[in-house]
C-alpha cells in the first residue's frame, strides 16, 4: 500500500510539473520553466531511487507449474543466491521479444548463484496457457520454470503494472532489484553483473 501511494504521489507530482511547464512554455519563460523541470524531475527520481519500501518488501507465495506440479516461492528462492523473476503476458509482445534473450541466461550462469523463473500474468484460460505453451515452445524458454498465477500471488500482482516487469530477489525472497521493460541478452548481463 505504502509503495502504491509512492508511486500514485510521484505520478501526482509529474503531472503537475508537466502542467506547470506547459503554462510556462505558453507564457515564453523557456528558461526558468527548464530549470524547473529538470529540479522537479531531479527529485522525482531521487525520491524513487531511494524508496526502500521497495528494497524492503519479500515476495512469498505458493503456485504451480505450467506442467501442474506444485512450488513454494521458499522452495525455489533458497536454492540460488540470486532470483530473476520475469512477470510476462502473452499478449506483450515486447514481453515476446524479450524471450529468446531470456532463454539464454541458465546457460551463462551458475544455477547456485542465479536462476530465472517466468510468471504468466494472464494465463488465467485456457486460450492465455495453451498460447503460454505454444510462446515458450517456439522462444526457446523451456530452459526456466514457467509459474501460473495464482490467489497466493495476488499482492504481488498487484504492484506489476507494467509486463514485462523483472524482478532480483536474494534467497530470502527480498527484493533487491526490479526493471521495469523488456532487454537484451547483453543489457540483461550488465544488470545482472550490477547485483
Amino acid at each position: 500500500a505504502q509503495r502504491s501511494l509512492l508511486i500514485y504521489s510521484l505520478i501526482k507530482k509529474t503531472a503537475g510539473t508537466l502542467s506547470a511547464v506547459f503554462l510556462c512554455y505558453h507564457r515564453n519563460m523557456k528558461k526558468i520553466c527548464l530549470l524547473l523541470l529538470t529540479l522537479l524531475l531531479t527529485l522525482t527520481l531521487f525520491a524513487n531511487g531511494n524508496s526502500e519500501e521497495a528494497t524492503a518488501s519479500v515476495i512469498s507465495f505458493e503456485s504451480v507449474d505450467i506442467f501442474g506440479n506444485s512450488v513454494s516461492s521458499q522452495e525455489l528462492f533458497s536454492s540460488s543466491k540470486i532470483t530473476m523473476i520475469n512477470f510476462w503476458a502473452t499478449y506483450c509482445n515486447p514481453c515476446i521479444g524479450e524471450l529468446p534473450f531470456l532463454a539464454k541466461i541458465p546457460a551463462n550462469y551458475d544455477p547456485s548463484e542465479l536462476q530465472i523463473i517466468g510468471i504468466i500474468t494472464d494465463a488465467t484460460n485456457q486460450n492465455a496457457y495453451d498460447k503460454a505453451i505454444s510462446l515458450i515452445k517456439e522462444k526457446g524458454v523451456d530452459s526456466y520454470i514457467h509459474l501460473l498465477p495464482s490467489s497466493s500471488m495476488n499482492d504481488v500482482l498487484s504492484n506489476i503494472s507494467v509486463v514485462p516487469t523483472t524482478l532480483f530477489v536474494n534467497n530470502k525472497g527480498e527484493i533487491i532489484k526490479s526493471v521495469l521493460g523488456s532487454n537484451t541478452f547483453k543489457r540483461w548481463q550488465e544488470i545482472i553483473s550490477e547485483l
